[in-house]
């Protein structure tokens, strides 16, 4: 997953981008290589804030949270966007079940009707 790391009005630390590339490298078990993520990072009223933007298969998924410490911000982050996936992809199994799809039956077609051709 290709990681971009975003400071507004700030400069954002090695540390800090090295804990970011690490976090989101736990989504990339549900997504493949073409997915994309943008983390900004800002300081806003002494509360640091963190936003995380995926984009892939396609679908966005977004989270954005205040906290004291741009960890704390980051864990929370990941947490959320991993509930996200988790309940897009239960509802994509969920609508394209096995079940949900019937397949006809002989017993659907009336065979009585149809003509055979002259061989």
């Amino acid at each position: 997953m290709k990681v971009t790391i975003v400071g507004r009005q700030m400069n954002v630390w090695d540390s800090t981008k090295e804990m970011a590339e690490k976090k989101i490298a736990k989504l990339d078990k549900y997504f493949g290589s073409e997915a994309s993520a943008t983390v900004t990072f800002s300081c806003k009223r002494e509360r640091d804030t963190v936003e995380i933007t995926i984009h892939g298969a396609n679908t966005i998924f977004r989270a954005e949270v205040d906290d004291t410490s741009f960890q704390n911000a980051m864990d929370r982050c990941v947490e959320i966007i991993d509930r996200q996936i988790r309940k897009n992809k239960t509802r994509l199994e969920k609508r394209l079940r096995d079940s949900s799809f019937t397949v006809p039956t002989d017993d659907y077609f009336d065979y009585d009707d149809v003509e055979e051709e002259p061989e």
